[in-house]
């Protein structure tokens, strides 16, 4: 690189930043890009681990996008048991926190041994979707 290249290349880095007295543009992330940074905070994935019912022992990890848990093969996580519904319900990442959403399923999502539509996951909660039942690792 000549000398002259090198100054036009300072010269291009300073036009890009704001000149005194002006604000820099703000920038919002995209959901995507929050969804994203949120899962790199974790150690190791979000996980599930099955503990009792079909398909137990297993660990299941969980990513940033949506995974839909039931019966049907089509389902991100599949249990065959007659007490699951086809899809039942739904976990995904949040902002930063791991959500499970009930599918309007006939026997319900179970958080803590209480049935619930939707919750926020937290560290070691048991979640019982038809006869299995989880442990939610956050992976913090």
């Amino acid at each position: 690189m000549t000398e002259g290249e090198g100054a036009s290349m300072t010269s291009q880095r300073k036009e890009n930043k704001p000149r005194d007295g002006e604000k820099a543009p703000e920038t919002v992330p995209t959901r995507a890009f929050r969804q994203i940074a949120a899962a790199r905070r974790y150690s190791k994935p979000p996980r599930f681990i099955q503990v009792e019912g079909p398909g137990a022992p297993r660990e299941v990890a969980l990513g940033p996008g949506p995974m839909v848990v039931g019966r049907s093969e089509h389902c991100d996580v599949q249990i065959i048991s007659g007490h699951v519904s086809r899809q039942h319900a739904v976990i995904q990442m949040v902002v930063d926190n791991m959500e499970c959403r009930d599918l309007l399923s006939r026997n319900g999502t179970w958080l803590n041994d209480l049935r619930v539509h939707s919750a926020t996951l937290r560290e070691g909660d048991i979640v019982q979707i038809g006869d299995a039942v989880f442990v939610f690792r956050s992976g913090r």
